[in-house]
């Protein structure tokens, strides 16, 4: 999408992709660059005087005569916006993966496995009506339980993505390859994704807000100890990947939540500003 000069817009969200955004907005748009959030980020930006920060948006409303949209906030409206881009991360639906339907399900509640009286059928895996959001059905997040043949790396949220990435796809080509064992049945390993409902279910009774970053794909405190235990099951398949693997400990933890505060110290130095002036020096 190309933004005109000068054209009004609203960013929706302020986690890395909304931040992006409208950090690149910036010497193109009308200013002030709106930013609707909703909580304090812990992603690293710069203040910067021409994006403002305007809290929760109620509604739209939009104004056919003049393709333009009124953006209702809590304590005010914003006119004659021209686009609203939305930076609130990614829905989970892969809507060409079809698998077979299950000639089997089984009920955790209950215990009991009933067996499904009409014949199967190709069926979507994932969709919008699936709730709490996630892509269903998978052990550990990454194998789907009824056919282990299929797995999926990146549903999970990582702080650091791409070496998250890589332990996990270590960890399911030696679950492939036979050198570390999963379990058998189905529900075995749907046993997985029903302790994650549950603690997802926990969290989200606790939080001030249910969408604080609460998300089934999000292991968010849940991380390390993840990650520790698919180390040790690679180290114990393969004792020689331990030197190469990254490490998944409390202190090299501690390190990656530091990096935050590193890259925002990084922002003002390459902006040239004094951050003890928050930005404006």
């Amino acid at each position: 999408m190309l933004i005109a000069i000068e054209q009004r817009v609203m960013v929706i969200g302020n986690a890395n992709s909304a931040n992006d955004m409208a950090a690149q907005l910036v010497p193109v748009a009308q200013l002030p660059v709106y930013r609707s959030t909703r909580r304090v980020s812990i992603f690293p930006s710069l203040p910067d005087d021409r994006i403002e920060n305007v809290g929760l948006v109620m509604r739209y409303e939009y104004c056919p005569m003049v393709d333009k949209v009124i953006v209702h906030l809590q304590a005010r409206s914003i006119h004659d916006v021209d686009y609203v881009l939305f930076g609130t991360g990614y829905y989970p639906d892969v809507p060409y993966l079809r698998v077979l339907e299950p000639n089997h399900e089984y009920t955790p509640e209950t215990g009991v496995t009933t067996t499904a009286a009409r014949g199967r059928q190709l069926i979507p895996l994932t969709g919008r009506r699936i709730e709490p959001v996630r892509i269903p059905s998978l052990f550990r997040q990454i194998i789907y339980a009824r056919n282990p043949t299929l797995a999926f790396i990146g549903a999970i949220i990582s702080f650091i993505p791409f070496t998250f990435s890589d332990l996990t796809s270590t960890w399911l080509s030696l679950v492939w390859s036979g050198r570390i064992v999963i379990p058998d049945s189905i529900q075995d390993k749907l046993q997985d994704e029903q302790e994650r409902l549950k603690t997802l279910h926990e969290l989200r009774s606790q939080a001030d807000n249910p969408s604080d970053l609460v998300s089934f794909h999000f292991l968010c405190q849940f991380e390390l100890s993840y990650a520790k235990l698919a180390r040790a099951e690679i180290v114990q398949a393969s004792p020689d990947l331990g030197d190469v693997l990254a490490k998944w400990d409390d202190e090299q933890d501690g390190r990656r939540f530091a990096m935050y505060a590193t890259k925002l110290d990084s922002l003002y130095v390459l902006a040239e500003k004094d951050k003890s002036l928050g930005g404006t020096g």
